[in-house]
Parts: C-alpha cells; sequence; structure tokens
C-alpha cells in the first residue's frame, strides 16, 4: 500500500470506528488491503472540493539540484516539502506568476535561478487541526462503509453524519461545524454535484433523500 504512515492512521482509525481491525503497511490478508487506499484518497479528495480550508496552501522556496535539467533549461529545482505544486513564482512576495518552466511531477525546470512555488498540503494529515482530522476520519468512514460492510443504510446514515442530507448536502452534517471552525472563513471550491464520488456512490446505491 502506498499510503504513508499518517494517512494508514487515517484510514485505520475509520476502519476502527467500524468495527474491523487496524490494517498493516504491507497487509494482504486485509478485507480493505486491495481497495482502502483508493477510496481513503476519494474521500479526502472530495472533502477538499467542498471548502478552500486555511491550511491549503505554503509557498516555499524550491531546492536547486545540480542535476541537468530537461528541454535545454539551465536549473532544475525540487520542492523541499511534499504537496502538489500550484503556482511558480520568482520570489516569496511576488503576486504574478511567472512563465519559462516546465513541471516533471514534482521537480521545475527554468532559467530562472530562485523559485517559489505554492504547494497544497490540504491533502496531507500532519498539517490537519484536531478538527479537521476528526472530520477526515468520519469521511473516510462514509466513504468505505458500504465496500466494507454491504450495509446501504448503513453508509447513508455516515453520509448524512458527515456530510447532510438534501438540500444541504454536501455542507451539513459535521463538515458544516468544521468549516464554521476553519480559521480562513472563505467560500469554497465549487463542487461538481454530477461528477463526485460520494454523490455519486450515494446514488448507486439508492441514497437519494425522499
Amino acid at each position: 500500500m502506498a499510503l504513508l504512515q499518517d494517512e494508514l492512521d487515517i484510514l485505520n482509525a475509520s476502519l476502527v470506528s467500524l468495527g474491523e481491525r487496524p490494517m498493516q503497511s504491507e497487509d494482504p490478508g486485509h478485507p480493505a488491503a486491495e481497495w482502502g487506499e483508493e477510496l481513503y484518497r476519494k474521500s479526502v479528495d472530495f472533502v477538499l472540493t467542498i471548502h478552500t480550508f486555511s491550511i491549503g496552501t505554503v509557498r516555499v522556496q524550491l531546492a536547486r539540484s545540480a542535476d541537468v535539467p530537461n528541454l535545454g533549461y539551465a536549473y532544475k529545482f525540487v520542492s523541499p516539502i511534499r504537496g502538489d505544486i500550484v503556482a511558480i513564482y520568482d520570489s516569496r512576495d511576488a503576486d504574478r506568476v511567472i512563465k519559462g518552466f516546465a513541471v516533471f511531477e514534482r521537480e521545475v525546470h527554468s532559467d530562472f535561478d530562485t523559485l517559489w512555488a505554492d504547494i497544497s498540503v490540504a491533502a496531507l494529515p500532519k498539517n490537519w487541526p484536531g478538527y479537521m482530522r476528526a472530520l477526515m476520519i468520519e469521511a473516510v468512514a462514509a466513504g468505505i462503509t458500504y465496500t466494507l460492510t454491504g450495509d446501504r443504510v448503513l453508509q447513508r446514515d455516515k453520509v448524512a453524519q458527515v456530510f447532510g442530507q438534501d438540500p444541504v448536502f454536501p455542507n451539513g452534517g459535521l463538515m458544516a461545524s468544521v468549516k464554521a471552525r476553519d480559521s480562513q472563513q472563505q467560500p469554497g471550491a465549487r463542487l461538481q454535484l454530477q461528477d463526485n464520488f460520494m454523490t455519486d456512490h450515494r446514488e448507486a446505491s439508492s441514497w437519494s433523500s425522499q
């Protein structure tokens, strides 16, 4: 399993809340061995589309590498922290993103001799405050309930507990209180309800509230 230990801790807390034993990083006999990582990531990604959390991005200076860059650029840079690169700047306080670079996974190739980047860290459990960690444990539990137990009623109840029911879904339930506590207090990203994990899962299991 490719989950980091802190990610596995969240998944395990969700499994335990549903009465299942925790799993190890290499645990082929566990019921969640084949689908645990995929449903964990889908559940976390779903939560992060609902709201722009205050821990969403950080700006860091990229570390210049001595390795030869690709495509004729002069310098190769790597991020000193784990996370997705959102935007590239030529200084820490720059307001406008620059052009003239190429990104290869977590590497940035450019002719600028100093680069800064906005890095998305919202998906990393080590950056989550306690209230967000609690939300993610419950959200992952909601995301794995049906696959683990086959109980559609239980899954419906779990989703409603975490995200509320129509018409407030997905901004009700525990999600509503977490958004209220989040320090940034800004509107979240627009959620495409026709094309997201929890809604698809709910509709496939006949969970639409009547």
